[in-house]
């Protein structure tokens, strides 16, 4: 019998830790000025910025950053009903 699971998949991927500095605080003020973002979406986005890295998301509201993004499709939410759970 064939197993159902998935087989894993290998990602690579390198991650520099940024930390607050001045120039920082005022890009992602910047950024929270232009587009309606949360404060912490405002520094990841900035983040992005300064370090010419990719801005990784699922949230529409960072789909006008200007930034090279990569957007990952969003899951149904599931509602409740009186029979129970159903996907939207």
């Amino acid at each position: 019998m064939r197993s159902l699971r998935k087989q894993p998949t290998e990602i690579i991927m390198r991650i520099n830790w940024i930390h607050e500095t001045p120039e920082l605080l005022q890009a992602a003020a910047s950024v929270k000025a232009r587009y309606p973002l949360s404060v912490a979406d405002a520094w990841i986005a900035a983040a992005a910025e300064m370090t010419h890295s990719t801005l990784v998301h699922k949230d529409p509201e960072s789909a006008n950053v200007e930034a090279v993004q990569e957007v990952l499709p969003l899951k149904a939410k599931k509602q409740v009903e009186a029979g129970g759970m159903k996907s939207a």
